[in-house]
């Protein structure tokens, strides 16, 4: 309790009162009210009545703007990483399950070695896989015939290469989850269906997945939750670009509460509630979507 008050309770609290304040860390915090959240989404409220004037207003605008495309690449990267991870995270931890596979330990054990790798290890390799002139994905493209791509430097490629290297940095948790799960189905279910019938995809489909719902919600959840939350990423490879098409929303935190010479520390943790509410949102949702499925 003492841990959980220290670290998470006080924190939280914290971060609360300064989302309602004008907080700079380098000065006392002076309470603004709801000024920070009319910020977020509707930019700052001030008339055109001096050129100081305007030029906040025109920051607000653009931190408004900012705010909401962050929202939309999270967005994108949620669904992306998320649903893409699960699905071939699933289709291979039903590969290792079946006993005719040979080497099935040496492969968990590979597989799971993303995982336990550091972030700064992982992006430092894929940047250099994701070079356009030395890269190994470029060169593997153009060996089968097809032209390079710019991946990490282009706005049109660089969310997909980080939801890439998200899906195979998080694919050996999922499995070792999947697999828990998938070992824990009884054998006369898959006996009573080829009895009644029923194919390999039938199998999967009416047993393996209705019985594995549960686990399915688990990484499901989780993976939400861990996914709008994602920085380090962002932060190692693009840095938010090219021209802000990475920019995520807790990599816009950082920028607004950590980066001189404005400390915005108000204006950060008001968009760290925002983002509470988000996630919040999502998994009230997410519960009651799984839950449905296990009813039916």
């Amino acid at each position: 309790m003492v841990f959980f008050t220290v670290f998470v309770l006080i924190p939280i609290v914290t971060s609360i009162f300064i989302s309602f304040t004008d907080y700079d860390v380098l000065s006392p915090a002076d309470w603004i009210g709801f000024t920070n959240f009319r910020r977020i989404f509707f930019g700052s409220e001030v008339s055109f009545s001096s050129l100081y004037d305007a030029l906040v207003r025109e920051q607000g605008r653009r931190d408004t703007v900012l705010f909401y495309k962050s929202l939309k690449n999270t967005f994108v990267y949620v669904l992306g990483s998320v649903g893409g991870g699960l699905v071939i995270a699933l289709l291979v931890a039903i590969l290792f399950n079946e006993k005719w596979l040979r080497g099935r330990a040496v492969f968990r054990a590979l597989y799971f070695l993303p995982t336990v790798t550091p972030m700064a290890a992982v992006a430092f390799i894929w940047i250099l896989m994701f070079s356009p002139r030395t890269g190994l994905i470029n060169h593997l493209l153009v060996r089968i015939g097809l032209p390079p791509q710019p991946w990490l430097n282009a706005p049109e490629t660089a969310m997909l290469s980080i939801i890439m290297v998200s899906i195979w940095k998080g694919l050996g948790y999922s499995i070792i989850i999947f697999l828990a799960g998938l070992q824990g189905i009884p054998q006369d279910y898959y006996d009573a269906s080829t009895v009644d019938g029923a194919g390999r995809i039938k199998q999967v489909w009416y047993v393996t997945i209705p019985l594995l719902m549960p686990v399915i919600a688990f990484v499901a959840i989780t993976g939400v939750i861990g996914s709008f939350q994602v920085f380090d990423l962002v932060y190692f490879l693009t840095g938010g670009g090219p021209l802000n098409s990475t920019e995520v929303i807790v990599h816009l935190i950082y920028k607004a509460g950590f980066m001189p010479p404005e400390f915005k520390m108000g204006y950060a943790s008001a968009l760290a509630m925002v983002l509470f509410l988000i996630i919040f949102a999502f998994t009230i949702l997410q519960l009651r979507f799984f839950k449905r499925r296990q009813r039916w």
